[in-house]
């Protein structure tokens, strides 16, 4: 134990000296909201969502961990209250109803930033319990189940949303009606109805050739939970050898970008070595051989297969160099060719790349029937594990790719893997994001004060923004010209 709490505070002092570096050099500031069309694949939203009726302007989210938020850009300092209309089901009927008392087992939240309050529980308001989605789109409409968080706020970047850690199989959570209330009023959410969700009919991501034929996800085998074996989680996910390219167009200002996405891809079967569970049989058919662990320690981690990588461009090329392979079938028609288009990548980790002590894993329950929390072997995979691991370690499994614009202008960013190979590769991703670099800010901002020792002490967050009164957390102090951490309680 000892061993583990010390682990893990050096863990974040390494952080808090990261973010203070980070800082003193500039900030990334997320305005995903702003500028990328449908990041979750739904109107304004960044992270994932397993459903949301637009009909009945709701969104949930069953049998799975998930995250859902969206970021206002330069909120003015003061009191802020969020109010949303929702509730939680932590596991079935029975055992929610029995367990879910006294505050215990409420794994969803509402949250602001770094303050959050739990969503009430399905049976916390009235008799009447919505049984599915129609039933608890009109009891939220009626005003039942509102969720309230005050706090206040220092100013800079906000992000309101919602967000499960994951627990027993076939919990559920509804939500609609966002409401942020500042200290200059009303301030505007994207969507924060629901009242648009997942336009399978006119999507603005694009398919393969970047040349019109836009499609949702799961037209290209990126499934979306909600139509393949019952796992309904927070994230999407691509599991076999085909190959994909998708991206959306992004109109920027002159700055310095990255495009990000929360994912891992792990070529072929198996976190162990020696052998793997096939996903694809049931009860779980054991296979002897070279698994993707086995084959991460060699030359060849990939298995001979294709990497998966993010892409930026500023249009397909439609010279004969051939910087970018993106070429619509018909050059004539090209909607967005480019005779000197310029072409970035960067490949997605392994899964293997982040050294941890339990990888998520999507053939367990390898033998047998369930696993204590409930969930089932399914013949397409298993992703309860990816989407907790996701929700509850945000800094994980982060991939970017950074891009330059000298003048505004137009590019597609997107994901993308070449080849059919290798058979049987997992690659979930979730939380698409846009990022822009806003030069010095943070604990540079501070004048330094020549003498340390009698110098006023100042508070920040690990995200570098200034706290006037730190409470209950991890701060980095600045006193002077010495930068340290201190834990407050």
């Amino acid at each position: 134990m000892l061993k583990n709490y010390m682990k893990r505070s050096l863990m974040l002092l390494g952080a808090a000296a990261v973010v203070a570096s980070a800082s003193a050099a500039g900030e990334w500031s997320n305005i995903t909201t702003k500028v990328l069309p449908n990041p979750s694949f739904v109107p304004g939203w960044c992270g994932a969502v397993y459903d949301v009726d637009a009909t009945n302007k709701v969104a949930e989210v069953w049998n799975g961990a998930f995250h859902l938020y969206q970021v206002v850009n330069d909120a003015p300092a003061g009191d802020y209250t969020l109010t949303v209309q929702a509730f939680y089901r932590y596991s079935n009927e029975g055992d929610s109803q029995a367990n879910m008392t006294n505050g215990a087992n409420h794994n969803a939240f509402i949250f602001a930033n770094g303050a959050k309050v739990a969503v009430k529980s399905r049976w916390e308001d009235g008799s009447d319990v919505p049984g599915d989605l129609t039933a608890a789109a009109a009891a939220f409409h009626a005003g039942r189940y509102t969720n309230t968080l005050a706090f206040h706020h220092d100013g800079g970047d906000l992000q309101v949303g919602i967000y499960d850690l994951g627990g027993m199989a076939d919990s559920w959570t509804a939500f609609t009606d966002f409401k942020l209330v500042g200290p200059n009023g009303n301030v505007e959410l994207v969507n924060a109805d629901f009242s648009k969700g997942f336009d399978k009919a006119n999507p603005v991501w694009d398919f393969a050739n970047l040349n019109g034929s836009k499609k949702y996800p799961d037209a290209w085998g990126w499934e979306h939970k909600s139509d393949f074996s019952g796992n309904t989680t927070g994230v999407f996910r691509k599991a076999g050898g085909s190959p994909y390219h998708y991206g959306v167009e992004v109109s920027l200002e002159a700055g310095k970008y990255r495009f990000g996405v929360q994912s891992f891809i792990r070529y072929g079967c198996g976190n162990g070595t020696g052998g793997y569970v096939s996903f694809k049989d049931w009860p779980g058919i054991w296979v002897e051989g070279t698994t993707a662990y086995d084959a991460y320690q060699t030359e060849d981690p990939r298995q001979g297969g294709s990497p998966a990588y993010l892409f930026v461009t500023n249009g397909t090329d439609l010279g004969d160099d051939d910087v970018t392979h993106l070429k619509p079938t018909d050059l004539e028609t090209a909607q967005y060719g480019n005779p000197d288009a310029w072409w970035k990548t960067q490949e997605i980790k392994n899964i293997f790349d982040e050294k941890l002590d339990v990888y998520p894993d999507n053939t367990i329950p390898a033998v047998g029937q369930t696993t204590p929390e409930g969930w089932a072997h399914v013949n397409s995979g298993f992703e309860n594990s990816v989407s907790k691991f996701f929700v509850n370690n945000l800094d994980k499994y982060r991939n970017y790719i950074e891009f330059e614009l000298t003048e505004a202008g137009t590019v597609w960013v997107g994901m993308a893997k070449d080849q059919n190979n290798p058979a049987g590769y997992w690659h979930p991703a979730r939380d698409f994001t846009i990022e822009k670099y806003v030069g010095t800010g943070g604990v540079e901002g501070v004048a330094a004060d020549v003498d340390d020792e009698n110098a006023p002490k100042e508070y920040f967050n690990l995200q570098g923004m200034r706290v006037a009164e730190p409470a209950n957390g991890i701060f980095i102090v600045k006193q002077g010209s010495k930068v340290s951490k201190e834990v407050i309680k």
